[in-house]
C-alpha cells in the first residue's frame, strides 16, 4: 500500500522522553519490593472446598454443612489430612513491585503460575527506570562506583535513543541486569504455598525472594489466617538447602542460626566462611 500521511494520527501508549537524561533513582530491597494483592477468593470458599473434599464419599453432591463441618475440613486439607486438590480453585494475583531482571528470572520459573503479565522493555523508554542496589553494596565502600557506572549505562541508552539512530529495541542492551521491573500474577493457593516454602530460603535464596515470598505469605494470611497454622517463613527439616547432596547445592554462605540448628557443616565447604547477614546483607528471621 502507498504511504498516505491523510491517515489520522495514532498516539502512542507508552511516554516519549526525547532529549532527557536519566532521573532513575536506586533503591535497596527492602525500599524496592512491594507485594500488593489485587483479586481473591470473594465466596464462601472454605465451604466450596470442604464440599469437594466430602464429596468423595457422598452417593450425591453435598448442599448443606455446618460451620463445624466446614471449618474441620478446611483445616485438614491445609494440613495434609486431606488431598490438596480443592486448593487449587483458590486463585490469588498479585502485583509484585521491585524486582531486577535478575530477580525476574527466579519468578518466572514457577511455570504453575496461571497467569503472568509484565511491564514491558520492549518499546517502552527505560531511561527514568528505578534500579536496586543491593543493600550490601549500598553499605560498602564499592557504592560510588557502582551508582557511576549505572548512570554510566543510563546515560548512555538515552544517547542513544535521543540520536534516533538506535532502536530502543537496541539500545536497551547496555542496560545493567538492575532495572527493577513489575509483574502481575497469578497463582493458586497450593502453589503459593510451595512458592512460600521454596523462596523463603535465606541460604540458596536472593534477599528479594525473600521479601516477595514474604509478602505473598502476610497477604494471603489476611484472607486465610489459618495459613499461618500451617506455613512458617522459617525453614525447616523439609528445606531443599538441608536435604541436598552437597555437590549439587548452593553453597554461598555458611547456615544461619536457622540451618545451623537442622544439620552439620564443615564451614570450609562453603564460598564465603560467613553467614549472608555478615556479608553485608540485611538480617531475616532466619537469623533469630
Amino acid at each position: 500500500m502507498p504511504e498516505n500521511k491523510d491517515l489520522p494520527l495514532v498516539p502512542f501508549p507508552m511516554k516519549l522522553y526525547w532529549g532527557e537524561l536519566s532521573k532513575a533513582q536506586c533503591k535497596t530491597e527492602s525500599e524496592a519490593v512491594k507485594v500488593t494483592m489485587i483479586d481473591y477468593p470473594k465466596d464462601d470458599f472454605r465451604k466450596r472446598c470442604a464440599k469437594m473434599i466430602l464429596t468423595t464419599w457422598t452417593d450425591s453432591p453435598i448442599k448443606d454443612l455446618t460451620r463445624e463441618q466446614v471449618n474441620t475440613a478446611f483445616e485438614e486439607m491445609l494440613t495434609g489430612k486431606t488431598l490438596p486438590n480443592p486448593m487449587e480453585g483458590l486463585i490469588f494475583t498479585f502485583l509484585i513491585e521491585g524486582m531486577s531482571m535478575t530477580d525476574v528470572t527466579h519468578f518466572l520459573r514457577h511455570r504453575t503460575m496461571s497467569s503472568v503479565v509484565a511491564k514491558t522493555s520492549g518499546e517502552r523508554d527505560l531511561r527514568h527506570d528505578d534500579y536496586l542496589i543491593p543493600t550490601s553494596i549500598n553499605n560498602s565502600e564499592f557504592r560510588h562506583e557502582y551508582l557511576k557506572y549505572i548512570e554510566m549505562g543510563k546515560n548512555l541508552y538515552a544517547k542513544m535513543v535521543n540520536s534516533r539512530k538506535i532502536s530502543i529495541m537496541d539500545a536497551r542492551h547496555v542496560l545493567p541486569r538492575a532495572d527493577l521491573y513489575f509483574y502481575y500474577a497469578s497463582m493458586n493457593l497450593k502453589d503459593a504455598i510451595a512458592y512460600i516454602n521454596q523462596r523463603k530460603c535465606s541460604a540458596v535464596q536472593t534477599i528479594t525472594d525473600n521479601l516477595i515470598a514474604k509478602g505473598i505469605y502476610e497477604e494471603i494470611s489476611r484472607i486465610i489466617p489459618e495459613i499461618k497454622n500451617v506455613v512458617s517463613l522459617k525453614c525447616d527439616k523439609r528445606c531443599h538447602f538441608v536435604n541436598s547432596p552437597l555437590d549439587k547445592n548452593t553453597r554461598l554462605y555458611i547456615p544461619d542460626a536457622t540451618h545451623a540448628k537442622l544439620m552439620e557443616y564443615n564451614p570450609n565447604n562453603y564460598l564465603y566462611r560467613k553467614r549472608r547477614y555478615e556479608m553485608g546483607s540485611p538480617k531475616t528471621i532466619q537469623d533469630e
